[in-house]
């Protein structure tokens, strides 16, 4: 079995939680049945103290002799004869019940995009889970993000590997919880993916353990948001220009509604219309070179309340109105009333119409509303809301 992740997703505390129960004979994750029997750590990444500080926090709850073994930081190399016979001396010698490689890169000289080098690789495992009788587990890693969510396809180096594998576990991290995303299972079905959380449960104990099962379609949700600011860290994109790229990730298109409507409903993006089509932009602080509306007529009415502005955004639209020449206005309540007044005047609502103005400066003015205020135009009045 592989366990890939990206660095900082808890895999050795996972692995040194496997190697806990597999040589207690309890169950993996208090779910996962396991057959009792010794465990052997090839460790290439972490060394052997905090390896062993660990394994005392986690194996505080189980018996003192514990039957694992940690072969620590030892440079080995399975591309070479002399380390195959040496790892072969120390399985028979122990006869483990489960090995287990962290990680897979470290323990090896061949190229790991090679698949002529993984096969190498993978005959030596071969050997020893046949002539050992034993379970071999490696820890992985995962290709940077980009545009691909599916984590199979982003499993570093070879396909091989992938193929290689009776079982295939993910592992990633938001914030402080972890999921566990079951990829491959050649002998039967997927399990659905589990919540984990790593916890101190007081100064000399850590607990993983599974908080629930992970509802896959907020977890697409997560996926399409994701995908969305990614693509428009690019500039501007169609809403047919999303769903291309969220579609190579298989999510739906009812989930990229979903999504673009909760990165709106947070200010993360803005929606306008050209023409028929609707255009997305991320929401970026309004920059001084910017043009202003052109509100040349007078106060057409006050209207109180000045949204949840932030007094940076309040003091820029305030300094590019006094750029242009007009009356001067001030952050004082009265003035204030007025320049919004000024801002939404018949020839301001014009010039939205027309899109002259930038996603930003409609964003902080849509926001300034509080909930809709209708805006005086020639023929018809016109409401704006917040986010359109």
């Amino acid at each position: 079995m592989g366990l890939a992740g990206d660095p900082g997703t808890a895999k050795t505390w996972l692995i040194l939680e496997l190697a806990r129960t597999v040589a207690t004979g309890r169950p993996f994750l208090d779910r996962f049945a396991t057959q009792q029997g010794p465990v052997l750590i090839i460790d290439e990444e972490n060394g052997e103290a905090r390896l062993h500080r660990r394994l005392a926090r986690i194996t505080s709850r189980s018996p003192d002799d514990c039957p694992i073994h940690i072969a620590s930081m030892c440079g080995v190399n399975l591309s070479h004869d002399r380390w195959i016979d040496s790892l072969h001396g120390k399985v028979a010698e122990i006869q483990p019940s489960l090995i287990l490689f962290d990680s897979l890169i470290r323990v090896h000289r061949g190229g790991e995009n090679s698949a002529e080098d993984m096969a190498t690789l993978f005959s030596v495992f071969t050997f020893l889970r046949h002539d050992f009788d034993c379970a071999i587990v490696f820890t992985h890693h995962l290709r940077k993000m980009g545009f691909v969510r599916d984590l199979g396809q982003r499993i570093r180096g070879s396909s091989d590997i992938l193929a290689y594998v009776d079982s295939m576990v993910g592992l990633t991290k938001a914030e402080t919880s972890y999921t566990l995303w079951h990829l491959k299972n050649r002998d039967g079905d997927l399990i659905k993916p589990l919540s984990l959380s790593v916890q101190d449960t007081d100064s000399n104990t850590t607990v993983i353990s599974v908080t629930g099962e992970v509802d896959e379609e907020t977890t697409k949700r997560e996926q399409a948001r994701d995908l969305i600011m990614d693509a428009l860290a690019d500039g501007d994109k169609f809403r047919e220009e999303l769903a291309a790229f969220i579609r190579e990730a298989g999510i739906s298109d009812r989930t990229l509604s979903a999504a673009l409507r909760e990165l709106e409903t947070a200010r993360l993006i803005v929606g306008t219309l050209e023409g028929r089509k609707r255009k997305y932009s991320t929401y970026e602080p309004l920059q001084p070179s910017q043009p202003i509306y052109n509100a040349m007529h007078g106060l057409r009415g006050s209207h109180p309340g000045n949204g949840d502005l932030t007094p940076e955004e309040k003091e820029l639209l305030v300094k590019q109105w006094n750029d242009r020449g007009q009356p001067p206005v001030s952050l004082g309540r009265s003035h204030w009333f007025n320049l919004k007044g000024l801002l939404y005047s018949s020839d301001t609502y014009v010039a939205q119409q027309r899109h002259v103005h930038t996603p930003a400066l409609r964003q902080i003015l849509a926001r300034w509303n509080n909930n809709h205020l209708e805006v005086p135009n020639e023929s018809e009045a016109t409401e704006v809301r917040p986010a359109e």
